[in-house]
């Protein structure tokens, strides 16, 4: 591990400590960004958010942050950190939760003003962490002329690349629960809302973070509840591999500024649903 990436790693979690961030957020642009993904400007009203643990690796990363939170409740910090150096995983969620914070993006409440102004500077603060690779991100374009959720769904499911078959019913219960939070939420009879589906892969050889999002318009139906309007959808894509191999010379940086396991990652990024009950249209 050259001194370069350490020099990266500590000028990022510098400029995005929790420390400072819990205490204050600064506004930032996300002009470029936008433009970048080619994102609509019509006002959205709240995000909506769901998270996954996928991949023929899920069971063990997922033992592996069992240990980590016994660690951190009973162990001494070297013991900690020890755990924390041996789990990548928990090492990428702590990393997107330090983005996440610094941007002020909560996905606990969906309807919070700025919160997806917030959601884009959380993406551009990801994008910019040492301890990513980027695959690729683009924009891909489903024509979707049905109001049947179920329709909907499975086009986007479709467009996860490198997912088993028996994953995509995870991703797509996933993407269920979203849509039902989504339409629990409604505070409106039209409203433009972003969804966003955050998949974990954990395969034996590599660790990969998938974000895909879609703006979609909701309109409340008295006989079916929630349905969309839109005959098409657009969905940015942003695929990142984490920097396993070298997390262990990365993994005592991060330790010393903040951690958050994927087990508690995992329910702080899915929007839970509201009080209120739609019958959402899943024919």
């Amino acid at each position: 591990m050259n001194e370069q990436g350490i020099d990266q790693v500590h000028d990022w979690l510098r400029v995005n400590d929790p420390a400072y961030y819990q205490a204050y957020h600064a506004s930032e642009t996300i002009t470029g960004f936008r433009q970048r993904l080619q994102l609509a400007e019509d006002p959205v009203t709240s995000v909506v958010s769901n998270a996954r643990l996928v991949g023929n690796n899920a069971d063990a990363v997922l033992n592996d942050s069992r240990a980590l939170q016994a660690a951190i409740s009973t162990a001494t910090q070297a013991q900690g950190l020890s755990q924390f150096k041996k789990n990548p995983m928990d090492g990428c969620t702590s990393v997107m939760n330090i983005a996440r914070i610094a941007a002020n993006f909560n996905p606990i409440t969906p309807n919070i003003t700025g919160n997806y102004q917030a959601y884009n500077t959380y993406i551009e603060k990801i994008l910019s962490a040492p301890f990513f690779n980027l695959n690729f991100t683009d924009i891909k374009v489903v024509n979707q002329s049905s109001s049947n959720w179920n329709e909907a769904i499975d086009s986007f499911v479709n467009l996860f690349e490198g997912i088993l078959d028996s994953d995509r019913s995870k991703i797509k219960e996933g993407l269920v629960a979203l849509t039902k939070a989504a339409t629990s939420h409604l505070n409106q009879k039209q409203e433009q809302q972003l969804f966003v589906q955050n998949v974990l892969q954990a395969d034996t050889n590599a660790y990969t973070i998938a974000i895909y999002y879609s703006q979609v318009e909701l309109v409340e139906d008295s006989k079916k509840g929630g349905t969309t309007k839109q005959s098409t959808f657009k969905v940015a894509r942003t695929l990142l591999s984490f920097r396993v191999n070298e997390w262990p010379y990365f993994a005592e940086a991060v330790w010393g500024k903040h951690v958050q396991t994927v087990i508690d990652w995992l329910n702080v990024n899915t929007t839970t649903a509201g009080a209120r009950t739609v019958n959402l249209c899943l024919e």
